[in-house]
């Protein structure tokens, strides 16, 4: 039964991730050679919070957590098979990935890997949910995260619960890299 689970769990995670890295302007960029619109900043001028949720990345990042957070409750009861199952619906039919897209990835994108990645588990998916609940909306949700994740904003500012949320959602590497 645990196999089934992480099964699952992988599954679900994987389609995910394919939806976070594969529609990257960046990425398409890098593939081909071409700067990419969004990937076009001063380079002693890291992008501000509000900047990131402008860019492919950032959009990517909101379609994210709104399939993540339109993801009925009835779905999360019947296990992570149920969950992949949603998943792989709600995300299916976009652009597989591109090569060479970890080299150019930015702050939004950092995060959008981390969560459908196999970084975090369906456990902490549901509290991506319920981050995005506490907060009032996906946008806020991840306008949030790139601030703390960037260090605009501190972890402790937001209060236990958020915090504690934001903390089990931001404690990996590759996005405080990426979000400088």
């Amino acid at each position: 039964m645990k196999i089934k689970r992480l099964t699952a769990a992988t599954a679900a995670i994987t389609a995910a991730a394919i939806l976070s890295t594969g529609l990257s302007q960046v990425a398409v960029a890098a593939d081909q050679g071409t700067p990419a619109r969004s990937a076009v900043v001063a380079a002693d001028k890291p992008m501000t919070a509000a900047e990131e949720m402008d860019t492919a990345d950032g959009a990517k990042l909101l379609a994210m957590l709104k399939v993540i957070d339109e993801m009925p409750a009835s779905v999360e009861q019947q296990g992570e098979a149920a969950v992949q199952a949603y998943l792989d619906e709600h995300l299916a039919g976009e652009k597989r990935g591109v090569r060479g897209w970890w080299q150019t990835a930015k702050c939004a994108g950092s995060i959008a890997a981390a969560i459908g990645g196999g970084a975090v588990p369906i456990a902490k998916i549901l509290k991506l949910k319920a981050f995005i609940n506490k907060v009032g909306s996906v946008k806020e949700a991840a306008y949030l995260l790139i601030r703390v994740s960037k260090g605009e904003e501190k972890i402790s500012e937001l209060g236990a619960t958020l915090g504690g949320l934001a903390s089990v959602i931001l404690g990996i590497d590759g996005i405080k890299k990426n979000c400088k």
